[in-house]
């Protein structure tokens, strides 16, 4: 008892996520002249868990045609619409670098986000969707759980919100050798691309040589 006319009930520790009924039986507690509570009983939702992607129009390693791009994602509940802008989607080309939405739309009934680009060149991108306070994220502010569950690459989710992008960053690496000035091989990565594309390089070179690139 907080107070003559305030208690508090503590739910226990494993109390979980969803919908969950509260009662107090009839006659259960009384006042200080003795008469006794009227039952009472009421419905609340506990929600711990961030949106999930459960549908993703592209997926890596997908390939695309050059020009223009439609994106369009679908998450598992209502997402909070009035923190959502065309700022909170990045699409980053390995050579080309940023690139805006050209538009921008989220449909609160269907769930789905839709977005546009145009003019992209030929290139590896990386799409990201920022999550957390101002991003995606819920109607009670849990921000968007966006990694691909492991073993697969949608829905999304490892139960972490707003800690990694909605899809996963392109991580192949072209074969890659340094050299010292004699020619001499000093360090190399074999782990070459099967099918040829680029990727962000993640050596740097500490003393001058040479760099052969495969």
């Amino acid at each position: 008892m907080l107070d003559g006319d305030t208690a508090v009930f503590r739910l226990p520790e494993e109390f979980g996520h969803g919908r969950h009924n509260v009662a107090i039986d009839a006659g259960t507690l009384l006042d200080l002249q003795g008469t006794p509570i009227r039952p009472f009983s009421a419905r609340f939702v506990l929600d711990l868990v961030g949106p999930w992607i459960v549908a993703s129009s592209l997926l890596q390693p997908d390939f695309v045609p050059v020009g223009s791009l439609v994106y369009t994602a679908r998450f598992d509940e209502a997402l909070d619409a009035s923190k959502l802008d065309a700022n909170d989607v990045r699409l980053v080309g390995t050579i080309s670098g940023d690139h805006r939405p050209t538009a921008f739309r989220y449909d609160s009934e269907g769930v789905t986000l839709t977005v546009e680009f145009r003019d992209l060149p030929d290139d590896a991108y990386t799409l990201t969707l920022l999550a957390g306070e101002e991003g995606f994220g819920d109607l009670v502010g849990n921000a968007l759980d966006g990694e691909a569950a492991p073993g697969t690459r949608v829905p999304s989710g490892d139960g972490t919100p707003n800690d990694g992008p909605c899809l996963p960053e392109n991580s192949l690496n072209p074969t890659l050798g340094l050299c010292d000035q004699s020619g001499a091989l000093v360090v190399s990565d074999d782990n070459g691309a099967a099918d040829g594309r680029n990727a962000r390089l993640t050596y740097r070179v500490m003393t001058g040589g040479r760099c052969l690139f495969g």
